[in-house]
């Protein structure tokens, strides 16, 4: 890549925002391995489900009695931006 830009793309930046990402799916928003947050001052990385050290983290709650077809219509476009076909969104 001859761009700028392309200068800030090396191969340890990139390990550390993947990094960044699985802690921030694992453990939420906090600093644990190598998140992408501050120590809160208390507890410790805990993959446990609760969270107990992060500022907040990643959910999805579906709306109110949605079906079946309407929560996956509903992952679809946010997972997809509304490109999947209707055959595989009836599988």
């Amino acid at each position: 890549l001859a761009s700028p830009e392309s200068m800030i793309v090396t191969m340890p930046n990139t390990i550390n925002l993947l990094n960044g990402m699985f802690s921030l799916i694992k453990y939420g928003l906090s600093d644990c391995n190598s998140g992408f947050s501050t120590y809160p001052g208390h507890s410790g990385c805990s993959d446990n489900g609760l969270y107990l050290r992060s500022y907040g983290h990643l959910f999805y709650k579906p709306t109110t009695n949605a079906t079946d077809y309407g929560k996956a219509a509903e992952l679809a476009l946010l997972l997809t931006a509304g490109r999947l076909n209707e055959v595989n969104l009836n599988t």
